[in-house]
């Protein structure tokens, strides 16, 4: 098995990651540049290098928004306080999310399916 290093050698990021919200964090995430998932997700998002895409899907509109460049690895508690108004806790995080390019898909089949890559 090839080991995951995070960029091609082109130095583009090879992989990149799809990251969960509610309309709530969705904005917290924006305004913090900051993605964050459950501390059961942590060994995804420590996967997460500077450099790789990310989009966000915010899943009560079901849009998915991108494109994103991870500026920071991933890492726990970057920002401990970080989504505390949603009563949730999202520890796994990555700092710096530069925006790429801006949109919005809207139209998705019934079922995503995300399987974290190991």
């Amino acid at each position: 098995m090839e080991e995951f290093n995070g960029a091609s050698s082109g130095g583009e990021p090879e992989y990149g990651a799809i990251f969960m919200s509610n309309n709530s964090t969705r904005k917290e995430c924006l305004s913090r540049k900051l993605f964050g998932l459950p501390i059961g997700l942590g060994g995804f998002v420590k996967h997460v290098k500077a450099g790789m895409m990310l989009f966000l899907f915010e899943f009560e509109k079901r849009e998915l928004h991108g494109v994103f460049q991870a500026c920071s690895d991933g890492a726990i508690n970057i920002e401990p306080n970080a989504f505390r108004s949603s009563g949730k806790q999202f520890p796994a995080q990555v700092l710096g999310i530069h925006f790429l390019l801006v949109f919005v898909f809207t139209k998705f089949v019934s079922n995503i399916c995300l399987i974290p890559f190991s």
